[in-house]
């Protein structure tokens, strides 16, 4: 069994010689087994937090190209929240655990149904269609991955890094000065990102970003960066490896493709240049060229990761299923508390009944009845495919890094061709079909990802499975609910797709709008298939050298989707996440050259994690809540009383320098005031 709930235990035991390693196998079980789980006040802390963490995460999705796990700071906050209610460590994961479910869904919706309107399907999301997506894609990813979890985490167990730090957060839960730290820097984080966002969109202050480019003969060389504090603060949490792997493939797009074709002199592409600024031609390059390498490279690389996984998923399945025949045979109630998950036949029951409302909601988007059944029979069969894969994935590199985007890139092309032979090329219902499929396989996904995580950490605190895995349903009806309001507020206050007077800063919601080209290209064409092919090529390439950094056992890797995702994402997003991921690097060098161990150190940058995830909240709700006099007033400049400013940039610069400073403080405070002290500068 192994450590994490260790300090509630020993709380409960009246004598105080007794250590942890005098505490008996079965003592400790004997006391988990008599906390209370599932609780009033953690189900209300679920409802109400999974939907302004979701909403959180959708602003930054669209925004940005990128969502968080909020698992840690939920158990923060439920660390701290749950304090009145005479609280546990298992409580505390089973309201952390539905709160990340209902996070999670956000992915599934924000990847994939703002394409609908991007290809003109719909106006903006429809609410009930949208719930019934959100519901059926959720049940499946969370029922589809329950069987995984004996061959992932019990029989064959994998890392599962980020499933370990929740646990760890966990652990503090009887510490409650440094649990009033942790909720501290949380808080202070939403204020200063709340404060500089404000700033930028509400005020109109200062420009969200800034562009510089310069002419090398006949090619332009563009630099621009964000002035967001969500961004510094992702690139923060996703560390330098990420980072670095993210802007190696900006690099390639924008200093390597995009001069390479201004170069090239070709008449059809010159056509497509405006004759404006250095800046302009490199967007106009990148708008109508090269962000397609990266469509390329996301297809290959998301069919390469799911090839690869083909035989660990085998045997992860065929081990599951014998578990559960094991079960049937002996009982329910003959189980060991901790190895309870949801019966079987409860899950396939659940399954069938979701079908029907999917079948439905499929039929009165799309008007054909054949077409509406192959669609729910293909989603629920790849949805247990890619459920499989990223809830594989999330415990080799957690469901942070899981690469649901490109898992719904091939699912969307791949059903995509099939509609194609049905329905012949240019069929208005194609592009919208393949997008509605792949909607409830990115959902599904995401939510496998994210259960499997949750239910690691419940397997070191001591928690039940099945209370886990209903935590996670309930998780996901409120959410399910708000999520499509919140998200259609946001997309009519700031706009999305193409630049225009009235939005002229949109949402760049590159999966989105990734789907949305890919899916169209399918039925009409009209997509540079030459750049297409070429980004097929650079993927397989990127494999090619990633099998040998394998082979050889060397620290450095090349995952094809991370890069795939740098060629497609703005520059100005992957730069300003870069450079929070280089400070965390920095912070971490210095962490390092104080001898300061391991588990030190990751305590030391938790503190830095915590910060950031109250920046990207901060700025998220500012977000949401400065949308609604947009959406009301139908102008972007409504709340402006000092005047529009979008061409000054120095504020943005003094607000990033801010927030760098303050990720830097953060996590080396120890160190700082070690230093004050040796110096005698304070007591």
């Amino acid at each position: 069994m192994e450590k994490g709930y260790v300090v509630d235990v020993v709380e409960e035991i009246e004598d105080d010689v007794l250590d942890e390693e005098a505490i008996s196998m079965e003592k400790k079980e004997e006391i988990l087994s008599n906390y209370k789980e599932l609780t009033i006040p953690a189900i209300v802390l679920i409802a109400v937090f999974g939907t302004i963490l979701g909403g959180a995460n959708a602003y930054l999705g669209l925004y940005a190209g990128t969502t968080i796990s909020v698992s840690i700071p939920s158990s923060i906050m439920a660390l701290t929240l749950l304090q009145p209610f005479k609280t546990n460590v298992l409580n505390i994961n089973i309201a952390q655990t539905g709160i990340s479910a209902g996070s999670s869904l956000v992915s599934g919706l924000i990847y994939t149904l703002p394409a609908l309107i991007l290809l003109g399907f719909w106006e903006r999301l429809q609410w009930l269609e949208t719930c019934v997506i959100a519901l059926v894609g959720g049940f499946i990813g969370i029922l589809f991955s329950i069987p995984l979890r004996r061959s992932l985490i019990i029989e064959n167990p994998l890392t599962f890094p980020e499933g370990i730090a929740i646990a760890e957060v966990l652990e503090t839960s009887s510490n409650f000065k440094k649990n009033k730290i942790s909720f501290f820097l949380i808080v202070l984080g939403i204020i200063v990102g709340a404060v500089i966002k404000t700033g930028e969109t509400v005020f109109l202050l200062w420009a969200p970003l800034a562009r510089y480019a310069f002419f090398i003969g006949t090619a332009s060389i563009l630099w621009a960066t964000n002035f967001s504090p969500a961004l510094l603060a992702v690139g923060f949490i996703v560390k330098f490896k990420v980072g670095f792997i993210l802007i190696l493939g900006t690099s390639i797009c924008w200093y390597f493709f995009v001069p390479i074709l201004m170069w090239a002199d070709y008449e059809d592409i010159l056509d497509k240049i405006s004759d404006g600024s250095a800046v302009d031609q490199s967007l106009d390059i990148y708008s109508e060229y090269t962000r397609y390498i990266g469509v390329g490279a996301m297809l290959i690389g998301g069919l390469g990761t799911i090839l690869s996984l083909s035989k660990s998923l085998y045997f992860g399945v065929k081990s599951s299923l014998i578990a559960f025949s094991k079960i049937r045979k002996q009982g329910f109630s003959s189980i060991e508390r901790r190895e309870r998950d949801l019966p079987l036949p409860i899950i396939l029951v659940v399954i069938l009944a979701t079908s029907i409302p999917l079948f439905l909601a499929y039929y009165f988007l799309i008007k054909l009845w054949g077409i509406s059944f192959f669609a729910m029979i293909f989603a629920l069969t790849c949805g247990f495919l890619f459920s499989s894969i990223c809830a594989y994935l999330a415990g080799i590199v957690g469901s942070s890094n899981n690469p649901i985007s490109g898992v719904t890139l091939a699912t969307v092309v791949t059903a995509g061709v099939i509609l194609l032979l049905f329905l012949g090329r240019e069929n208005e219902i194609g592009p919208p079909t393949a997008v509605l499929i792949g909607s409830i396989i990115c959902t599904a996904s995401a939510l496998a990802g994210d259960n499997i995580q949750d239910l690691k950490a419940g397997n070191i605190v001591g928690s039940t499975p099945y209370k886990q895995q209903i935590a996670q349903v309930i998780g996901i009806f409120a959410p399910s609910l708000l999520l499509p309001i919140i998200i259609n507020f946001v997309i009519e206050a700031y706009g999305i797709g193409d630049p225009t007077s009235s939005k002229p800063n949109p949402l760049i919601a590159p999966q989105a709008n990734l789907i949305a080209d890919v899916s169209k290209a399918i039925f009409f064409g009209g997509a540079p298939i030459l750049m297409i092919v070429m980004g097929g090529v650079l993927a397989l390439v990127i494999m090619i050298i990633d099998l040998i950094l394998s082979y050889r056992k060397l620290n450095f890797r090349l995952p094809v989707l991370a890069i795939a995702l740098g060629l497609y994402i703005p520059i100005d997003v992957t730069f300003c996440l870069f450079t929070g991921s280089c400070l965390s690097y920095i912070v971490y060098f210095i962490l390092k050259k104080h001898q300061y161990n391991e588990k030190k150190i990751g305590d030391f940058m938790r503190l830095g994690v915590l910060f950031s995830a109250g920046l990207i909240s901060g700025e998220a709700i500012i977000g949401i809540l400065a949308a609604i006099p947009i959406v009301i007033s139908g102008e972007f400049d409504v709340l402006a009383v000092f005047g529009v400013y979008n061409d000054v940039v120095w504020p943005g610069f003094l607000g990033n320098l801010v927030i760098l400073l303050l990720l830097y403080i953060v996590p080396l405070y120890p160190v700082l005031i070690s230093y004050l002290k040796k110096d005698n500068l304070i007591n």
